[in-house]
């Protein structure tokens, strides 16, 4: 009997766990990769390698609240049907009846931790390359069209009318500029960029070339297909000359907090990136405790949860979820004294949670009256 109800708490809380995730882990990575890439972005090749490397980060962060959000709506409506009061008939405690939400929490923890200090970094490096790539080194699939773009220290122009995809445009214009003060301008109906390693080449097929030398009219040629290199990006990310405290690996990340003390900024850039790996997987337990607790304690006189209450609840806990995760974000700009602040706060939820949930479980469960008694007592 135990067993069986176990796997059919387990299933449920399973179940509304995930829809739990897919309705804040999607929106919430959405908001994320729109706010982190600009809109030409947002149609390339680089939305892939961005959404996943933010996606590991935002799982990490959004999972404790997923969790304690779907435990706790999972635990009212068990209640509201009924199911908690037959549980209990069959000689369940209020502990045992409330493992499979533990267990699931513990689990949770476990996950969080292991992808926010091993996976969370690999994707953060990803989308900072993706990042750096879009703010120092133009890809061709960010150039728009009717723009001019200069690149090369101002010796190279290139603009074009429309794109036909990705790599294929329409009514090029490139001039060109060398080191003598000779110019070469190009007019093309039409041009392919190449991918290679380091730089991104073009193919300029049927045009006609403009030859300027200093103190000369210069020379027109056409021409049915020529290449020349752009400036642009190729496949590799160009290497940035820095690693953040999020791209370190769990071991690279401790070890770097002795050379974070010989600065202020960078401490607080270490101590708000600790609040986040070590403070925010443990609130999937915290949640689930004081969730838990609270439905159970005041969830309504008649042993059935109230809906009003249990709404209450998870506005609550979602209020506190993200409140600490800005506040563990801004401690990297603040200082060291939010970030000490944000982990008390962090420290005394779960000191609170615990608390809650013993003097929960602890409290006699109210019996029901059966009806006829009670119609009895009001008669007489």
């Amino acid at each position: 009997m135990i067993s069986t109800a176990r796997i059919y708490l387990t299933k449920r809380l399973l179940f509304t766990s995930f829809v739990m995730l897919l309705a804040v882990f999607v929106p919430v990575l959405m908001i994320q990769l729109i706010s982190q890439l600009p809109r030409s972005a947002l149609s390339t090749e680089l939305v892939w390698p961005a959404l996943m490397g933010l996606a590991p980060t935002i799982f990490y962060i959004t999972l404790p609240v997923v969790v304690g959000l779907a435990n706790t709506w999972a635990y009212s409506e068990f209640a509201a049907e009924g199911t908690l009061t037959t549980l209990y008939t069959a000689g369940l405690s209020t502990l045992n009846v409330r493992m499979p939400a533990f267990i699931i929490a513990v689990l949770a923890t476990m996950l969080g931790y292991v992808v926010s200090c091993e996976i969370s970094p690999r994707g953060a490096t990803q989308i900072e390359n993706v990042v750096y790539l879009i703010e120092n080194d133009l890809s061709p699939s960010l150039i728009e069209p009717q723009r001019f773009y200069t690149l090369n220290n101002g010796r190279r122009v290139i603009q074009y009318e429309e794109r036909l995809n990705k790599n294929w445009i329409k009514g090029v214009f490139m001039r060109d500029i060398d080191s003598n003060g000779d110019e070469e301008v190009i007019f093309a109906d039409d041009a392919i960029f190449e991918r290679r390693a380091d730089e991104s080449w073009i193919i300029l097929r049927n045009g006609h070339i403009q030859y300027r030398k200093q103190g000369t009219d210069g020379d027109t040629v056409a021409f049915t297909q020529i290449t020349r290199p752009t400036g642009l990006a190729g496949e590799n990310f160009p290497k940035r000359k820095w690693t953040g405290y999020f791209e370190m690996p769990l071991g690279d990340f401790l070890r770097n907090y002795d050379k974070a003390q010989k600065d202020p900024r960078q401490l607080s850039q270490w101590a708000s990136e600790a609040l986040e790996r070590f403070g925010i997987p443990i609130l999937a337990l915290a949640h689930t405790m004081l969730g838990l607790a609270l439905v159970n304690l005041y969830g309504g006189n008649t042993g059935r949860s109230s809906k009003f209450t249990a709404a209450m609840v998870l506005c609550g806990i979602l209020f506190a979820h993200f409140m600490l995760v800005l506040a563990a974000e801004f401690a990297s700009s603040q200082g060291t004294t939010l970030a000490l602040i944000v982990a008390c706060a962090i420290v005394l939820q779960i000191l609170i949670s615990i608390f809650l949930f013993w003097w929960a479980m602890r409290r006699p469960r109210r019996k029901m009256r059966p009806a006829g008694r009670r119609t009895a007592l009001v008669r007489g």
